[in-house]
């Protein structure tokens, strides 16, 4: 999937579509998994969000991985939000977890990176998660970063997608 998506031959299969409603089919599809983690998914976007032309399954893989990555750093609490504001959406998920270290902030997005290194396979994914994210971003012409969430303590992280 990464060797595809760093292709220069491989364009997203663009169509328009609501955000707001892809948005809602993610939170879906996680929330039970969160709940029954005991992890409480909040979530802030109006239902107007603008309509991207962008590939959705893509889209849909990248906000998915990043709410299905949330709860296994928070402690109770994940919080998604987006808004429209300058010809893009900003996407946001934020956690209540540990955080990532600021010298880390950069290398998460790299193939294969852990900050604890003590994860597994088996208790922590393959760690292509966030490079996928990473790829997915720039195919749309957009960015991904990461950050100290200021809401709820924990890791932050962006994704900003032209629309």
């Amino acid at each position: 999937i990464l060797a595809d998506l760093e292709s220069p031959e491989t364009e997203p299969d663009r169509t328009d579509f609501p955000a707001s409603e892809l948005l809602d089919r993610i939170l879906e599809a996680v929330s039970p998994a969160a709940r029954q983690a005991g992890i409480d998914i909040e979530s802030d976007y109006p239902g107007d969000l603008p309509v991207l032309n962008a590939d959705s399954g893509q889209l849909h893989r990248l906000f998915a991985n990043l709410l299905n990555n949330a709860p296994r750093h928070a402690d109770r609490k994940v919080a998604l939000s987006a808004a429209a504001f300058d010809r893009q959406l900003r996407f946001r998920v934020e956690d209540d977890g540990p955080g990532i270290p600021e010298d880390a902030r950069d290398r998460i997005f790299d193939r294969y990176y852990r900050i604890d290194s003590s994860r597994s396979r088996d208790s922590g994914g393959s760690g292509l998660g966030l490079a996928i994210c990473l790829e997915i971003a720039r195919a749309h012409g957009g960015s991904i970063s990461a950050g100290a969430s200021e809401k709820l303590g924990g890791a932050l992280l962006e994704v900003l997608i032209p629309c």
